[in-house]
C-alpha cells in the first residue's frame, strides 16, 4: 500500500485493483473480505439496505475494510463508525430526503446538509474505528490538466478529517455549493470522487464486494443490460456544469471521461434478485430527483433483497439465516425507520440543518 503523506492523503496505489484472489466464501472465512461502494446520490438508501443485510449476517463486521466514492463514501464511513444501517442510517437518510425534497435536492447547499448530517451521525471515536480501515476517494482539480486525478484519504487522524474527506467525496460542482470545488487538508481544490474513481476497493483484501446503486442499462454494443456505476451518471449529468466552470474561470481544461478507470463489474446491483418494478432509467433518476417515501422505502428494500440474493449465490449463509436477516431489517418494522418515515411524510425538516 502506498505511504500516506502528512495530510493523510494516499495515492491511487493505496486502493486495491479490481482483481480478486479468492472466492467470497474464502475471504469471509479468512477475514479478508472488503466492500467498495460507488456514488449514489439519493439512491444511498439502496446501500443502506445492502449494508443492513451484510451486517445482520456478520459479513460486514468491525474489522471489514471499506472504500467509497461520493454517497458510497458516506455509507462506508457510517459503517466503520458503527452506525447501524437498519435503524440510524435508515432514519437519517429519510430525514435528509425530507429536508432536500422541497428544495430541488438541496441544490446550492447540499454540502452544508452533508456536513451537518455526518457531524451528527458519526461518533467522536471514528479515529480508532476508521483509520486505515476506511478509504475515501476525492477528485483533485488540477489546472490545465486534461484529466483530474483521484486521490484517496485513508489516514483518518481525527473526526474532522473524516468529515472533510466524506464531504469532499460527495461534493457536486455548483450543486453542493456555489463553487466548482471544495478543499481538504493538503488539497486546495477537490470535488466528487465519483468523477475520477467511480467504485474503489480497499487495499489488503482478497475479495472486494463491489456495490453500485445504479440499475443495468443496455449499451449499444451489447444485447443485454450491464450494471452501470452511479459515477457514469454523475459524469453525464454534471459534465456541462464542470466545463462551464472551466470556460468562465479558464482554470481547468474539460474533463476527459475516456481517461476514467474502466468500470468494474459490480457484485451487488439493483435487480440482482429479480426484475425491478420500474425501468432502469426511472430507477437511476432517483439519484438526483428524490421520490416519495414509499419509493424510498422500496429502494432500501431492494438493496436488502439484492444483498440477500448475493449471499445465497455464494453460500455465505444458510437460507434460514438469510430469511431471518430479511425479517429483522424490514424497514417499517424498525422503530427508528418508522419514526423517520412518519416525520418525513408530514414535511418535518431534518434536525441536521
Amino acid at each position: 500500500m502506498a505511504a500516506a503523506n502528512a495530510t493523510g492523503n494516499v495515492t491511487l496505489g493505496g486502493v486495491s485493483p479490481y482483481a480478486n484472489t479468492t472466492s467470497p466464501l474464502a475471504a469471509v472465512q479468512n477475514h479478508t473480505l472488503g466492500v467498495g461502494f460507488s456514488g449514489s446520490g439519493f439512491l444511498i438508501l439502496y446501500f443502506t439496505g445492502v449494508t443492513a443485510i451484510l451486517q445482520s449476517l456478520g459479513i460486514i463486521n468491525n474489522s471489514t475494510r471499506l472504500a467509497g466514492s461520493s454517497g458510497g463514501a458516506i455509507t462506508a464511513a457510517a459503517i466503520c463508525s458503527n452506525v447501524p444501517a437498519s435503524s440510524q442510517q435508515l432514519a437519517a437518510n429519510f430525514n435528509i430526503a425530507a429536508t432536500c425534497r422541497p428544495s430541488f435536492a438541496c441544490r446550492g447547499y447540499l454540502d452544508k446538509v452533508v456536513r451537518n448530517y455526518t457531524t451528527e451521525l458519526f461518533p467522536a471515536s471514528v479515529t480508532e474505528q476508521c483509520n486505515r480501515r476506511l478509504y475515501v476517494t476525492v477528485t483533485e482539480a488540477r489546472p490545465n490538466n486534461l484529466t483530474d486525478p483521484p486521490q484517496v484519504v485513508g489516514n483518518i487522524s481525527s473526526k474532522g478529517m473524516l468529515l472533510d474527506a466524506v464531504a469532499a467525496s460527495a461534493y457536486l460542482p455548483f450543486w453542493s455549493g456555489r463553487s466548482a470545488v471544495t478543499t481538504i487538508d493538503g488539497l486546495p481544490a477537490v470535488y466528487d470522487g465519483g468523477f475520477s474513481y467511480p467504485l474503489p476497493c480497499p487495499p489488503g483484501v482478497t475479495y472486494c464486494v463491489k456495490v453500485t446503486a445504479n440499475a443495468g442499462v443496455a449499451p449499444s454494443n451489447s444485447i443485454g443490460p450491464r450494471p452501470r456505476l452511479a459515477g457514469d451518471n454523475t459524469l453525464q449529468l454534471l459534465m456541462t456544469a464542470r466545463n462551464a466552470s472551466d470556460s468562465s474561470s479558464a482554470r481547468f481544461l474539460p474533463l476527459n471521461p475516456a481517461a476514467l478507470p474502466a468500470p468494474a463489474n459490480p457484485d451487488i446491483y439493483p435487480g440482482l434478485s429479480g426484475p425491478l418494478n420500474v425501468s432502469a432509467a426511472v430507477w437511476n433518476s432517483y439519484g438526483l430527483v428524490i421520490p416519495d417515501n414509499d419509493t424510498l422505502l422500496s429502494i432500501y428494500n431492494q438493496g436488502r433483497k439484492d444483498a440477500a440474493a448475493w449471499v445465497l449465490q455464494h453460500g455465505l449463509a444458510q437460507p434460514a439465516a438469510v430469511q431471518q436477516a430479511l425479517q429483522s431489517t424490514e424497514g417499517p418494522l424498525v422503530p427508528g425507520a418508522k419514526a423517520a418515515v412518519a416525520g418525513a411524510s408530514v414535511g418535518r425538516r431534518s434536525s441536521v440543518l
